[in-house]
């Protein structure tokens, strides 16, 4: 049961990164690392930029990058913006991932509640998916918890005590 609740979640993780991809950082820009004008070169005049000019990048979201010369001193910067749609498409991935596997894991759970009592099906396995998209949905609720606004965290919390309520009673129900 306990394994079949850990397959489950595995595949649905599986199946997820399969239909939705997840953007890759080197589609979106050719370097991760910022290059620093070596500031301690004597022979070099580097050009840096002013306070006002690298505050106004930092607000755009992009980075400083330095180009330089065959001495390795920098001869010229630009502001590169290109994480910035990395980020956007990177959050519309994550958002969707979230939407996937929340929708997934519930009725999982409402589909096993619903077989839960039912004699023609292996309880134990009706077990283990309940159990799988339990563990699911918590799962997926806290890697989104940070994405999510305060508002929408409590009235995702206070759905998810529900659904918990309503295994409860059914489970409870079907004992008697």
């Amino acid at each position: 049961m306990i394994v079949l609740s850990i397959v489950f979640i595995v595949f649905m993780y599986s199946l997820c990164d399969s239909i939705i991809a997840t953007p890759d950082y080197g589609d979106y820009c050719n370097s991760s690392y910022v290059y620093y004008p070596y500031l301690d070169k004597t022979n070099c005049t580097n050009v840096i930029p002013s306070s006002e000019e690298y505050n106004n990048c930092s607000s755009i979201g992009g980075s400083v990058h330095y180009e330089y010369d065959e001495e390795g001193c920098s001869v010229s910067f630009y502001c590169d913006t290109c994480s910035v749609k990395y980020y956007e498409d990177l959050e519309s991935s994550d958002f969707f991932k979230f939407l996937f596997l929340a929708i997934t894991s519930l009725l999982t759970i409402f589909v096993s509640i619903y077989y839960v009592n039912k004699k023609k099906i292996n309880q134990v396995v009706i077990t283990g998916f309940l159990i799988g998209g339990v563990v699911l949905l918590a799962i997926n609720t806290i890697q989104y918890f940070n994405s999510l606004d305060n508002l929408v965290r409590t009235i995702l919390l206070f759905s998810e005590i529900i659904v918990l309520i309503l295994i409860i009673a059914k489970l409870n129900k079907t004992k008697k």
